[in-house]
């Protein structure tokens, strides 16, 4: 009865689902459509989910960390998109979750508008529903954020981080953080968006003192620019995954790793863009002597000479493992070494699918297998 009469009182400005597991894509939903998973409706006692746009849904049955999905309504009347108090009690309850995801929901076809009313309206619901979220009391155990690019680029838009509006957030205990595009806005925003650089989420990062993973996710929303801003507001930053379509050259980017003193830090490097390699390449990742796992995944041409791996190694001492898959030719090239000068092992795997990846080599799956699977 609880539970019913809080779903009740919910308006229709947000989406919450409860999980234990990764949501399965062909069974997504949210409140904009009216896919909603049987079981969904069995956990309710028979509310009428039509008539309410944020639901509970609690998987009870894996001991994975739970996870909380908030959808915001971009779309939703300008007065609804404030944050209620039955959100904010669900929000901070301590013994909850661990990962919070921020995305927003998916409108039907017929309030698909213009880029630059959707990048207004991403700002609106930004402003008066998200922040509000990161100002209320958050559960200790919350570690994990993601949220999506789009929500990101809506913040930036907004200033919303700025000194006098932001005194203190309950983020700052965030550990990991992940940012990536939602598919539904990709074709408007890539004709005709306003993207911002990578450097921009500096703003956001200056938040997260803790911050120790980062994985960014950009494709066109945000260019792969200015990512020493990145690392110079996380100094505890030790795990870095890149993802894009938009990086103008593996150099480019490697390159930029340098001008900061706290990529000497970084023990966890994932590169995954349609670039080609060269030797001068790796040697801007040599100047990162404490990485001990590195993965590039390149639509490159160039086969990957065992030499330049070698060559690596020697002059990284802590390195561990190098990975490099190839989704031109489908192959893995894997080098690895269990302690300092020990000698190398190559091996090479007629296979680039993540989940053959993880059934040959499960002792990377924390490392690089569960971050290229969210990239994917």
């Amino acid at each position: 009865m609880a539970l019913r009469e809080a779903l009740e009182d919910i308006q229709t400005d947000y989406s919450i689902v409860w999980d234990r597991r990764e949501t399965d894509s062909t069974n997504s939903w949210c409140s904009q459509c009216n896919s909603v998973p049987k079981e969904a409706e069995e956990e309710v006692g028979g509310v009428d989910l039509s008539s309410t746009s944020k639901i509970l849904h609690h998987h009870r049955s894996s001991s994975s960390p739970l996870h909380l999905y908030l959808h915001l309504n971009a779309f939703a009347e300008e007065e609804e998109n404030n944050l209620d108090a039955t959100v904010a009690d669900l929000l901070r309850q301590s013994a909850a979750y661990s990962i919070l995801s921020i995305e927003c929901c998916r409108p039907d076809s017929s309030v698909y508008r213009s880029c630059s009313a959707v990048d207004d309206l991403l700002s609106s619901v930004c402003s008066r529903a998200c922040l509000p979220i990161f100002k209320h009391p958050l559960p200790p155990s919350l570690t994990e954020l993601r949220i999506s690019a789009e929500v990101c680029v809506g913040l930036i838009h907004t200033n919303w981080l700025a000194a006098e509006v932001v005194n203190g957030l309950s983020i700052s205990r965030v550990r990991s953080l992940s940012i990536s595009p939602e598919r539904w806005l990709l074709p408007l925003w890539s004709s005709s968006g306003r993207p911002v650089n990578a450097g921009n989420l500096e703003s956001l990062l200056v938040h997260l003192p803790c911050l120790a993973t980062l994985s960014l996710c950009t494709r066109c929303l945000i260019r792969c620019r200015g990512l020493e801003l990145l690392l110079d507001a996380c100094p505890q930053l030790r795990r870095l995954y890149l993802h894009s379509r938009a990086f103008e050259s593996v150099q480019g980017v490697l390159a930029q790793l340098r001008f900061s003193a706290e990529h000497r830090r970084l023990e966890v490097l994932v590169l995954d863009c349609s670039y080609d390699i060269t030797p001068y390449d790796l040697a801007d990742v040599q100047k990162l002597p404490a990485v001990r796992y590195i993965l590039l995944r390149l639509g490159s041409f160039i086969r990957l000479a065992a030499a330049w791996v070698v060559n690596l190694f020697d002059r990284l001492p802590s390195l561990e493992w190098f990975v490099y898959i190839s989704p031109v030719e489908c192959r893995t090239f894997v080098c690895s070494r269990i302690s300092p000068g020990a000698s190398l092992e190559f091996a090479e795997l007629d296979t680039d699918r993540i989940p053959v990846l993880i059934q040959r080599l499960p002792q990377l799956l924390s490392v690089f297998w569960e971050r290229l699977l969210d990239l994917a």
